[in-house]
C-alpha cells in the first residue's frame, strides 16, 4: 500500500494511508477517516486479503452509502487471485489484479479526467 501510494504521489496525486482491514475498531477508525475527506477524494484504494474481504465490504458500503460515485478500486491478493469473482461485485468498480502501480496510475488518470471536478 505504501508503495502504491508512493507512486500516485510522485505522479502529482495527494494519498492517505489507512491500515483498515483488520478488526472492527480500525474499521470505525477508517471509517471516521474517511468521513472527513469524503467530499474531496479522488477515489478510494484497498488492497484485500480473503481474510480481510468482511472488513473491505463494510468499508466499501460505506463509502457508497455517503457517496454511491467515488469510485472503489480493490487490489491485493485476493483480486489478483479471482479478478473475475470480485469484479462481479456491484459494490467495486475497478480491480487491479498482480502489481497495481501502472493500472493504478491509469485508472486515476482515467478518473481525474472524466468524472472529478474541484
Amino acid at each position: 500500500i505504501l508503495h502504491l501510494g508512493s507512486w500516485l504521489m510522485h505522479n502529482g496525486y495527494d494519498v492517505v494511508v489507512l491500515d483498515a482491514l483488520h478488526s472492527k475498531n480500525d474499521n470505525e477508525f477508517c471509517i471516521k477517516v474517511l468521513n472527513k475527506h469524503l467530499d474531496n477524494i479522488l477515489c478510494v484504494g484497498l488492497s484485500v486479503k480473503s481474510s480481510q474481504i468482511p472488513s473491505a465490504i463494510t468499508i466499501t458500503k460505506f463509502i457508497k452509502s455517503k457517496n454511491k460515485n467515488i469510485p472503489i478500486v480493490w487490489g491485493g491478493v485476493h483480486p489478483t487471485l479471482y479478478a473475475s469473482q470480485t469484479a462481479e461485485s456491484p459494490l467495486i468498480d475497478y480491480v487491479v489484479p498482480g502489481h497495481g502501480e501502472n493500472s493504478l496510475l491509469k485508472i486515476f488518470v482515467f478518473i481525474y479526467n472524466h468524472f472529478k471536478t474541484f
